[in-house]
């Protein structure tokens, strides 16, 4: 009863408390502190195991600037949570569902893809007397789903990494570049409907704004700590140092730039170049797109995990699959542009019906084969508990000997904590 009432006092006590510093303490001084800490707590210097324990626990959290902000906000609830949901495999989160679940999932999918491909439809079928808002209806509805996605995120408990009051955790960049967006969606319709109701450049304005938030962004995941978490999780371009990560960033908003400045100036006939020449920015980001796809930031949690690694190989290869077919969307729509294929503007949205097709192809693939598994798994978990015998279900087990949570050190020389 001791023993338990002293595990239950260790487990209440705060993490910054354990370790000994202050809530705004920088990494070098948790650092500092956990070595000096697990000394003192060590229990083959007499101290107790389960404060030991706790200090591990307290160092492996507020090491981490992602668990140290879910442990700021929501505590160790919000810790496990991100954990949890951080290394969760996606085929096991959709298994869980169960055979229902998955059904719901294949259509939904099937609805947003169909609605989706409604405006290339429009486009094709388009008469004279259509109006151009009417045909990006579509495009309207799912603006307004994502800007109250944009919303309600914030709410969300895996997305509040702030402290503070509400309007804090909102996600206003996103919400902003959203406006934008919608706003050039509007100034596109109302000059194809209004016959150059504004020059293209102005149209394009909202864009501007658009991208000159992206570059902000940009140049704040060159910062040193937002550099390290790339770097940890293996994001492209990062393994190349920071000043390499930077440039790599750095050209990737110029060819986005490039590509909103070129475009309207063309359309304007303000320059006078080839389109293959406009279009070579966007050429530019279909070869990051490749390189980043290669080089997939998602990476199975461990090696001997075979569903893991088989669903991410997938993963960074329908990534790759989709921006071959932007590369051909692009050099399709070129094509048309300049006029060197006679055939009709359905030909410029062959690629996107391909990707659609290939989507749903692999949705419905996976959900039958996890379908499949569950029934087999169900099966096998029946046949185990009529076959188990009553007498195994005791609670008479051999209890698992206890893990050191620092068990990598040499006990006999304290020297090693220094690698800690």
């Amino acid at each position: 009863m001791e023993e338990a009432t002293e595990e239950s006092e260790w487990l209440a006590v705060d993490l910054y408390t354990v370790l000994g510093v202050e809530r705004d303490a920088s990494p070098d001084e948790i650092k500092k502190q956990y070595r000096k800490r697990a000394l003192e707590t060590h229990p083959d210097r007499g101290g107790n195991i389960e404060e030991f324990k706790r200090l591990a626990k307290a160092k492996d959290v507020l090491s981490d600037p992602q668990k140290r902000k879910y442990y700021d906000v929501y505590g160790e609830d919000g810790v496990e949570f991100y954990e949890r949901w951080s290394s969760a495999n996606p085929n096991e989160m959709l298994g869980q569902v169960g055979a229902g679940g998955i059904v719901c999932f294949c259509i939904t999918n099937t609805i947003c893809v169909a609605f989706l491909l409604c405006v290339p439809v429009f486009l094709i079928l388009r008469e004279d007397d259509w109006m151009w808002g009417w045909m990006m209806a579509p495009l309207w509805v799912i603006d307004a789903l994502v800007l109250l996605m944009l919303t309600i995120t914030p709410l969300l408990p895996y997305n509040m990494n702030k402290r503070g009051d509400l309007l804090s955790t909102c996600m206003w960049a996103e919400m902003l570049q959203m406006v934008c967006f919608i706003t050039w969606q509007a100034f596109i319709a109302i000059n194809l409907d209004h016959d150059r109701w504004i020059d293209w450049l102005t149209a394009f304005t909202p864009m501007f704004v658009f991208q000159a938030i992206s570059s902000v962004k940009m140049i704040r995941q060159c910062l040193p700590e937002q550099y390290q978490i790339a770097h940890s999780t293996k994001v492209a371009g990062a393994g190349c140092g920071q000043a390499g990560f930077a440039l790599y960033l750095s050209v990737q908003e110029a060819a986005w730039w490039a590509a909103w400045l070129l475009i309207p100036l063309r359309m304007d006939k303000s320059i006078d170049m080839s389109w293959w020449v406009v279009a070579s920015p966007l050429f530019l980001l279909v070869a990051f797109g490749l390189f980043g796809a290669t080089r997939d930031s998602r990476r199975a949690r461990a090696l001997d995990d075979t569903d893991e690694v088989v669903y991410e190989q997938a993963f960074s290869r329908w990534k790759f699959a989709c921006w071959l077919f932007a590369l051909a969307t692009v050099i399709v729509v070129v094509l048309y542009i300049e006029g060197t294929v006679d055939s009709g503007i359905y030909f410029v949205f062959i690629p996107m019906f391909v990707v659609a097709g290939a989507f749903l192809m692999a949705v419905y693939y996976a959900s039958v084969c996890l379908i499949v598994r569950g029934q087999g798994s169900e099966a096998q978990s029946g046949e185990w508990h009529s076959d188990m015998d009553d007498n195994e279900c005791s609670d008479d087990r051999e209890k698992e000997p206890f893990v050191d949570p620092e068990a990598n050190f040499d006990r006999t020389d304290p020297s090693k904590f220094d690698a800690y």
